[in-house]
């Protein structure tokens, strides 16, 4: 239903909040970072020397339940971090991010799928949304599939795993392909009370060549295959819960999960200026090449 005030010949994307101005970039296959709305804005700052604007990961908590987390393999799993959400609210997302997930192709489905996707767009980091009653034991276990063991995923098929598959498991099943598709079991719905989000890193070879064996692709195991930086689990996570907490969405726990088996350290790669301008082909001053 339309203000009644609006006057005759308005353009209707105007009216509906549609003529947002939606940038279509082609991001190789060696530029990973580039692969969100965030990555982009960095790149962007860089070459344009503009400020970066921060993310806001503020949020509150009050809630302190968690669920137990076992990793059996760091090596395909490096980092695993998940928090409780109780209470939630799973209506509807608001109209400000159906219609931002609607521009970048996105069908807007409920609050804490959109809330997923919309972290996934902007900052580039897969996330799992897990409907807690369906979590048996309230146990995480992230493990190879058993042999010929079967998950009936979100595009209702049922695929039979290899030993080369990693899951992420309840006590008694697998409930997700890890980093690949959820199964039919694994999501949210309108009867959800309790909520565990996950947000994880995955060896991109290992998503590359489960995916492709498998036939099975989406917005994650696409990014999981080109590299996600293990630092951004921790980003989207709480990017996740400033939504959540902006929205007043659930009762947020203070007890963030995080299974890991020692983060990578900070690399520092030594180079002569002249030696990068040669390999670029370019001649970039060196007081311009350390503010970029």
């Amino acid at each position: 239903i339309l203000d009644k005030n609006l006057k005759p010949g308005t353009p209707i994307a105007e009216v509906l909040g549609l003529n947002e101005i939606v940038l279509d970039v082609n991001v190789l296959p060696n530029r990973a970072d580039c692969n969100s709305i965030y990555g982009i804005a960095k790149e962007i700052s860089a070459i344009f020397d503009l400020p970066l604007k921060p993310l806001d990961l503020s949020y509150t908590t009050s809630s302190s339940k968690r669920v137990e987390v076992e990793v059996q393999d760091f090596e395909l799993c490096p980092r695993y971090q998940s928090v409780v959400v109780e209470n939630v609210k799973n209506a509807e997302s608001t109209n400000w991010m159906q219609k931002r997930l609607s521009l970048l192709d996105h069908t807007p489905h409920s609050l804490y799928v959109d809330i997923t996707n919309y972290v996934l767009l902007e900052v580039g980091q897969p996330m799992h949304a897990f409907d807690l009653s369906k979590i048996k034991g309230e146990k995480i276990i992230v493990r190879h599939a058993k042999e010929n063991e079967k998950l009936l995923t979100l595009d209702e098929k049922e695929h039979e795993l290899t030993e080369s598959n990693l899951v992420i498991a309840n006590e008694s099943e697998p409930m997700v392909i890890a980093g690949i598709m959820g199964g039919m079991e694994s999501g949210t719905y309108e009867t959800t009370k309790d909520v565990m989000l996950e947000s994880a890193n995955f060896h991109f070879a290992n998503i590359r060549r489960s995916s492709h064996a498998l036939g099975l692709s989406s917005d994650s195991s696409i990014r999981y295959a080109k590299g996600v930086n293990v630092e951004n689990t921790d980003i989207g996570l709480k990017r996740a819960l400033n939504l959540i907490s902006k929205l007043n969405a659930g009762n947020i726990s203070s007890v963030v999960v995080d299974i890991n088996n020692g983060l990578p350290e900070t690399r520092i790669v030594e180079s002569k200026v002249e030696r990068i301008n040669d390999r670029l082909g370019l001649n970039i001053e060196t007081e311009t090449m350390i503010k970029i």
